[in-house]
């Protein structure tokens, strides 16, 4: 008997002991957010102001493994986040969120207004293997999110490839639209 509950222990142990494996962020899921560390996006409105946010990071993530026992689901990132400007006080965070498990897919923009609050976008995507070479552009090329309620920022335009390119600012009562 006791050697039995022995080799059960070690058998116990080495199924313990498992990795699950999780992949890095997809290479074919096209750049909705491509910018780079210490890049500064401009932006102007009709009132010939002008904003200017710098790049502070930005990050894909790579494949990693955890044990298997982890009550842990695998997740896969990429995204970017400023600095906050000085004259309009606005910072801006933007990721692309994988769960592989679950074929869901999340594109969120958040504008802070001076740390205070700020004002949340997103898009899910579900029952879309974001990992198929068929869908590197899997939020289409043009996004646009407005919302009804909002603390500063109510409406946001991200294309494919060149980032956020505009954003109506309530605070200003402009639109804030990106400069080449």
């Amino acid at each position: 008997m006791r050697t039995r509950i022995i080799i059960l222990l070690v058998f116990m142990t080495f199924l313990s002991c498992k990795n699950t494996f999780c992949p890095s962020f997809p290479e074919n899921i096209d750049n909705y957010f491509p910018y780079l560390k210490g890049e500064v996006i401009k932006f102007s409105n009709q009132n010939n102001d002008t904003l200017c946010i710098t790049v502070v990071k930005n990050w894909v993530s790579d494949s990693y493994s955890y044990k298997w026992n982890c009550k842990c689901s695998c997740e896969a990132t990429a995204g970017f986040n400023t600095d906050l400007e000085n004259v309009h006080l606005l910072r801006i965070e933007g990721r692309i969120t994988i769960y592989n498990e679950e074929n869901r897919s999340e594109l969120t923009t958040e504008i802070y207004n001076a740390h205070i609050n700020s004002d949340t976008f997103t898009i899910i995507l579900e029952n879309t293997n974001p990992y198929s070479s068929e869908n590197n552009s899997i939020f289409g090329d043009t996004i646009r999110i407005e919302k009804e309620e909002f603390n500063r920022i109510n409406t946001i335009l991200i294309v494919k490839g060149k980032g956020i390119v505009e954003f109506y600012d309530k605070n200003q009562n402009c639109t804030w639209i990106k400069i080449q």
